[in-house]
């Protein structure tokens, strides 16, 4: 790493854990971030922008209202989780057949289940620069990708378990719900 490159990323962590985020999730994500920075030839700052608003978006959306799963009924939900602890929500409720339609304003992902024909979803996500991001949604279109949102340096794709599995991507039926699970949800919302 260069000097220039070493003094962002100090400064992108310290900045971080000042507004909250447990240091080793700051590091883990500041390593994920000068990463893909370096395989892009860029420096971080022209790639992210500065520290302080790059630390700005990636702490606004910190909270864990997901781990639980949504709540009785919703056919809509609407949920947020850190940035390594996404991937991994993502995964599991995809698993569970809700699929993600969009992320709103705020950094929610807007996740939506059809109770009639549920199918398990794969989910994605990319750490690119606006640059890069109309090249590599082209690029993971041919593996039936699609971007379905982009919060700061990252870019969400999804894709139906279908495209890979076949018909084994459906669901019999939408997985039980743990009594009193979740109360982030919020029926009808979007």
């Amino acid at each position: 790493m260069t000097g220039k490159t070493t003094a962002y990323a100090e400064r992108l962590s310290a900045l971080l854990r000042e507004r909250g985020m447990a240091p080793a999730r700051a590091e883990e994500l500041v390593a994920e971030l000068t990463a893909y920075a370096a395989e892009a030839g860029s420096p971080l700052e022209e790639e992210f922008g500065p520290a302080g608003e790059l630390a700005d978006q990636l702490t606004r959306r910190e909270g864990t209202d997901a781990v639980d799963g949504p709540g009785d009924g919703p056919d809509t939900w609407v949920w947020t989780a850190d940035a390594l602890q996404e991937v991994e929500l993502l995964a599991r409720f995809g698993g569970q057949g809700w699929e993600a339609d969009r992320l709103d304003r705020l950094g929610r992902f807007v996740c939506r289940r059809d109770r009639q024909t549920p199918l398990r979803w794969a989910y994605r996500r990319e750490t690119t620069g606006g640059r890069h991001r109309e090249q590599l949604t082209a690029r993971l279109a041919t593996e039936g990708w699609e971007l379905f949102g982009t919060w700061g340096p990252f870019a969400y794709f999804k894709r139906p378990e279908a495209a890979v599995t076949g018909p084994a991507a459906q669901l019999s039926a939408p997985p039980p719900r743990r009594p009193g699970a979740g109360s982030t949800s919020r029926p009808g919302s979007s």
